[in-house]
């Protein structure tokens, strides 16, 4: 009917009071203990006390059959030490309006749950319904209509169009002709292109290994310059001196 927010520890007991219609008890594994009062608020706790520092694990509160009330609460831990605690005079002194208000609170609770689960019985009715019905059969594909289909694709690729009269197979037969016309021309000039692009080729490797003979007969004409150039000087050093041999001996 009603449920209260996400605890972060173990909840391990609870118990209404017997008192008041709208307070409850519980016990919680980190030692606290929780008081709810629907009385006056459904949302959030209305008093939390930090029993032990061990988990807790039951709680009772006495009743009396003679109507008697009293404030006592006993509660146990995972040490196997009970606590007895004595209530506040507002957990224990209830109103007149108390009973019905929370009476009429779990009842109207009560009805729209009934409903939510009403409405979701429908729904999944519905579905089922929708999900058992027939499916419209398609209609089927006959394999000559598909040959036909997938003939007229053939011909709008290659560029032919396809008489009207699929009995008529002679004025068919002479537009295959023109169509392998049509693919060979094609066939030829790649075959052409690749042709020219071999002879680019040749000529560019033709005309690279011109110019690095080109650059060797240059190097060697070079080299025999300064070859040259070396013995002319080699010559010109060696008359020199004998000038200034023959010099010496005529002095």
């Amino acid at each position: 009917i009603m449920t209260t927010k996400y605890h972060a520890s173990y909840l391990t007991d609870a118990c209404w009071s017997p008192q008041r219609p709208g307070v409850f008890y519980v016990t919680r594994m980190d030692g606290w203990l929780d008081v709810w009062d629907y009385y006056y608020r459904q949302n959030e706790v209305a008093f939390s006390h930090k029993v032990c520092d061990a988990g807790l694990t039951s709680i009772c509160l006495p009743t009396h059959p003679s109507g008697h009330t009293s404030r006592l609460c006993a509660i146990g831990d995972n040490d196997g030490t009970v606590t007895l605690m004595e209530l506040c005079e507002a957990l224990c002194t209830t109103s007149q309006s108390e009973k019905n208000a929370i009476q009429e609170m779990l009842d109207r609770e009560t009805k729209r749950e009934k409903n939510l689960d009403h409405q979701k019985k429908q729904m999944e009715a519905k579905s089922r319904k929708a999900n058992d019905a027939p499916k419209k059969e398609e209609p089927e594909v006959k394999d000559d209509d598909r040959l036909q289909k997938i003939e007229e694709e053939f011909f709008q690729f290659v560029g032919v169009k396809e008489e009207a009269d699929p009995v008529n197979t002679s004025k068919v037969s002479e537009s295959k002709p023109e169509a392998d016309k049509s693919v060979d021309k094609s066939v030829d000039k790649s075959v052409e292109s690749k042709k020219e692009e071999e002879t680019v080729a040749k000529q560019e490797d033709s005309k690279v290994e011109e110019d690095s003979k080109k650059a060797e007969e240059d190097k060697k004409s070079e080299k025999a310059a300064e070859e040259d150039d070396k013995t002319a000087e080699d010559t010109k050093e060696g008359e020199t001196k004998t000038e200034e041999k023959k010099e010496g001996d005529g002095a």
